[in-house]
């Protein structure tokens, strides 16, 4: 499904797009693929690719593995003493995480040693979960 796929007949100046171009137009975002996997119609170079697992680790399900890392984060931050910002778009992964730090942390020292960066997008994505955190 490509909204602008009818512009053709319509347009004298059309000019087709890559499927990057076309991805980004019809969702109004970017894209970033670290596998190296995605035609986005130019040659590009992950910086930063997704890491490999390596060798046989003890795999932990969903909730072991954000509360791992929010407790992990949690202490790097203490041991750092960097002060903790959750970026919180509103979607699934990012209030997971927000869930996970405030859990691990507790309410009242999350709301002392933390902040969460938002942006109107982010109510809008889950504007239930803004109204809660408020």
């Amino acid at each position: 499904l490509n909204k602008f796929a009818g512009l053709e007949e319509y347009n004298d100046f059309f000019c087709p797009l890559s499927p990057y171009q076309s991805f980004v137009r019809f969702f109004e975002t970017g894209i970033i693929d670290r596998t190296e996997t995605l035609d986005f119609g130019f040659k590009y170079k992950v910086l930063d690719p997704v890491p490999s697992l390596g060798g046989v680790q003890d795999f932990l399900d969903f909730e072991q593995l954000i509360k791992a890392r929010a407790n992990d984060a949690a202490i790097t931050a203490s041991d750092m003493n960097r002060p903790i910002n959750v970026l919180w778009s509103g979607g699934i992964d990012s209030t997971a995480v927000l869930i996970a730090m405030i859990q691990e942390m507790g309410e009242e020292a999350f709301k002392k040693e933390a902040t969460i960066s938002l942006t109107i997008g982010s109510v809008f994505e889950f504007p239930e979960f803004y109204q809660h955190l408020v």
